[in-house]
């Protein structure tokens, strides 16, 4: 599969893989793109806010983030 590279202006593009759990058990693994500002330092407090994310928006009852990779620097 083709992809079109996009850069956006004053932030860097992340990789997030992540393992997911559902309530009724059910697993699985998937990825997520991300864009941060530049003067923003990947912590605790921005996987934190990136595993509510995945939570909230796909109903996962838990998140672990398996990797994060900086595209930018590719």
């Amino acid at each position: 599969m083709a992809t079109k590279e996009t850069k956006i202006s004053g932030k860097k593009q992340y990789l997030i893989a992540y393992h997911f759990l559902y309530e009724d058990g059910r697993t699985g693994v998937g990825e997520l793109i991300s864009y941060i500002d530049n003067n923003i330092k990947i912590d605790s407090n921005v996987i934190q806010n990136w595993k509510e994310f995945l939570k909230e928006t796909n109903g996962f009852k838990n998140t672990v983030i398996l990797n994060v990779m900086n595209l930018d620097n590719l």
